[in-house]
């Protein structure tokens, strides 16, 4: 297996630059035309920045105007260390389409080379798909589409959830700051909170413009997701351009467009077949939404003898685990460091783990998450701290 040379030799020029791509990058412009918060006090809690973030931005609210929204978007490779045409990740363009008019009363569908995928909600909930695997590009365009600001990040009480999932156990001790930034004239908000235990570190960062609407996240995946070019749709600004990066390089681009809808033919709401289990669905469910995944078996990735591993350096790599249990799609999304100069042996180390650690995701097997006794394929992460691997989201 041998990475793709221009993306060795990116990582090995650019060396910490790149490798720490992770941390929050400043926004682009700001909306010419934006929601205006008016006279409401600014907020004082990263909590009260959240919920501010989504009543701008979520176009799904009870009440909200009915929309027809059209997505052409391109999915990239990412950094896989397959050879050029042997990656297993999907990629090449797609389009997704939302017909909006009530919360429980809505069509989705995606197409993405042989993947279809159909779901509506109207009195009962149903799906169909041409494969019970959905590919891991568009389970991050559904993220950055459907859940730009976690529920559990606006309603508090989420994260007293007693079924002891990440979401229920991390959060409740994350330290949020707020900090008033600027690049060059622009000033912008930043959410952010970074914790080093030692074994991983988990960090995550919002950036919002002064009124609250949110143009970038960095996630724990090391995922940044950026919302460009912020339209007015319904009283809500409606991004026109988003893309999804990792380390540096985009896996998803995407162009979005959004215009009234009314329910005129009624066969847009009408499917074939049952109710859809809870599983069956075009949402995205990560790591984070349930217990930690179980390994079934697991060969700690070691790193060859004489490899110069510098201290402080986390590898983190992305994952899907399939609805039987399968690993698929595995690809390094972040590289974080305390900003060092780094030797060529230890980035050459570096780019050798990160190898090794996708390696390993494929050598695994897992127990598949349930939901409502239903297993659920998820997006989930681990990290080598270090020179040593943390399970993060995998229990053993």
């Amino acid at each position: 297996m041998t990475i793709h040379r221009s993306r060795f030799c990116c990582v090995l020029l650019f060396g910490s630059a790149l490798i720490g791509s992770a941390q929050s990058i400043a926004p682009g412009p700001a909306l010419t035309t934006r929601p205006d918060p008016n006279s409401a006090a600014e907020p004082g809690t990263a909590a009260e920045w959240f919920r501010r973030a989504d009543e701008l931005t979520n176009i799904r609210m009870p009440g909200s105007a009915p929309f027809h929204m059209k997505v052409t978007f391109h999915a990239y490779p990412g950094m896989d260390f397959h050879d050029p045409g042997k990656s297993p990740i999907m990629t090449g363009d797609g389009t997704y389409e939302e017909w909006w008019f009530a919360p429980k009363k809505w069509r989705r569908e995606v197409s993405f080379g042989t993947y279809r995928a159909v779901e509506v909600f109207d009195r009962a909930r149903k799906f169909q798909a041409t494969s019970k695997y959905e590919p891991s590009r568009v389970l991050m365009l559904l993220r950055a589409l459907l859940y730009p600001i976690p529920r559990y990040l606006i309603e508090p009480e989420l994260q007293d959830d007693p079924e002891g999932s990440h979401t229920a156990i991390a959060n409740k001790k994350l330290p949020w700051k707020v900090k008033h930034l600027s690049a060059g004239k622009l000033g912008y908000v930043e959410l952010s909170y970074r914790v080093d235990d030692g074994k991983c570190i988990d960090m995550m960062a919002y950036d919002l413009l002064p009124g609250g609407v949110p143009v970038r996240l960095t996630d724990r995946m090391g995922l940044t997701t950026g919302w460009e070019k912020q339209a007015l749709f319904g009283g809500k600004a409606v991004p026109q351009h988003l893309t999804v990066s990792a380390i540096g390089l985009d896996v998803v681009s995407a162009d979005i467009e959004i215009g009234s809808a009314s329910q005129g033919d009624p066969s847009l709401l009408q499917l074939g077949g049952e109710a859809a289990a809870a599983c069956m669905t075009l949402r995205p469910f990560d790591q984070w939404d349930f217990p930690p995944l179980s390994i079934v078996r697991s060969d700690v990735p070691q790193l060859p003898p004489g490899a110069a591993y510098p201290a402080n350096v986390e590898i983190v790599t992305t994952g899907v685990v399939d609805k039987q249990g399968f690993p698929r799609e595995a690809e390094t999304t972040g590289i974080q460091q305390d900003p060092k100069w780094l030797s060529n042996d230890e980035k050459q180390a570096i780019l050798v783990h990160a190898r090794l650690m996708v390696q390993w995701w494929y050598g695994n097997r897992f127990r598949p998450v349930l939901l409502d006794g239903s297993p659920c394929q998820v997006l989930a992460r681990t990290s080598l701290l270090s020179g040593h691997p943390s399970f993060s989201g995998l229990s053993r």
